[in-house]
């Protein structure tokens, strides 16, 4: 079977080296000299005046329209046009001591980042004991949680883990903020291949699933022990913060 091929499809109309604007002004500026020198002749000019003008007309048409196509290209000529309407000047209409206030206020806040350090950002003050202790006082215990794999669980078991979700957050102490983190990680996967020996069907499965690349879940819970005032402050400020507050009793 026999399929046409179309070279070209998109492009923009070429003749003779002229390309999309050029060949319409190429055409429109010889429909024009043309008209122009029947019109003259209509009007009583002498043919010897009209023949010539139309000839010197339509050279140097021929001429300006290869020079700018050579020049500017395709598109150079609109770029050209549309630079031109730019304006010269930008009036800037802000006074003299405005703008000296904005520098210094700019080098001033230039001076305090400089100024700033990573301790300072970061609200932790130590790790003691397996705890997380803030600069405000506030205790923090972080355990990782394993979860099940997706669509291993029934029903009624999704039902237990909710139940005991409930049962751990309200035993907490008064302002208590829980907070739960999930980490998703692109990852290749890397086979077991310890000493163990494991069956045909093991290793197959290994080897089907063997640096194809995978999201690694991780999930942390943090259990954060702070006081009234602090919480508060918390709540109010930063509401997302928290995953829960256990009321108080």
């Amino acid at each position: 079977m026999e399929y046409p091929v179309n070279k070209g499809a998109g492009n923009s109309v070429e003749f003779k080296g002229l390309k999309s604007q050029y060949l319409f002004v190429f055409a429109g500026g010889l429909t024009v000299v043309l008209l122009a020198v029947v019109i003259l002749y209509l009007a009583g000019v002498d043919q010897w005046i009209c023949i010539p003008f139309g000839i010197v007309s339509g050279g140097l048409l021929v001429w300006v329209t290869f020079r700018l196509n050579a020049r500017y290209g395709e598109h150079g000529l609109m770029k050209l046009l549309a630079g031109k309407r730019h304006p010269r000047y930008l009036i800037h209409r802000k006074r003299v001591f405005q703008i000296i206030h904005e520098k210094k206020e700019e080098t001033t806040m230039r001076n305090v980042l400089k100024a700033e350090t990573l301790e300072r950002k970061f609200p932790l003050l130590s790790v003691e004991n397996g705890c997380i202790v803030s600069k405000d006082a506030d205790l923090t215990v972080a355990f990782e949680v394993e979860l099940p794999e997706l669509y291993t669980v029934t029903a009624d078991e999704y039902e237990a883990m909710h139940a005991s979700w409930i049962k751990a957050i309200k035993v907490l102490p008064e302002h208590s903020v829980v907070c739960k983190q999930d980490w998703f990680v692109k990852e290749t996967y890397r086979p077991k291949t310890g000493g163990e020996e494991q069956s045909f069907l093991a290793r197959s499965y290994e080897r089907h699933f063997n640096e194809r690349p995978f999201l690694n879940h991780r999930c942390y819970l943090y259990l954060t022990k702070t006081t009234r005032e602090r919480n508060r402050r918390r709540v109010t400020s930063a509401p997302s913060a928290a995953a829960s507050c256990c009321p108080g009793r």
